[in-house]
């Protein structure tokens, strides 16, 4: 994930999809044209019908810390 945001941040990439636990929890992160980034996020359990979705703008100023964050989180649990 680190990796995807880098290149969204780069604006190498202009979308990904991030799930780590198949349909069950999704994140998807999309580039504006403006520089914001729409995040879409679903959670879902299968043995429930309801489900909990959200979509929100953000400024790209949160991906570095963000970045760090996952970073510090892979070297704690390695």
């Amino acid at each position: 994930m680190k990796e995807c945001l880098q290149k969204i941040y780069n604006r190498e990439w202009k979308s990904f999809v991030f799930n780590p636990i198949g349909e069950q929890f999704s994140m998807q992160f999309d580039l504006q044209e403006t520089g914001q980034i729409k995040i879409r996020s679903k959670l879902s359990n299968p043995m429930f019908t309801g489900k909990f979705e959200f979509e929100y703008l953000t400024d790209q100023t949160f991906i570095p810390e963000l970045i760090k964050e996952i970073e510090t989180a892979i070297e704690e649990n390695t």
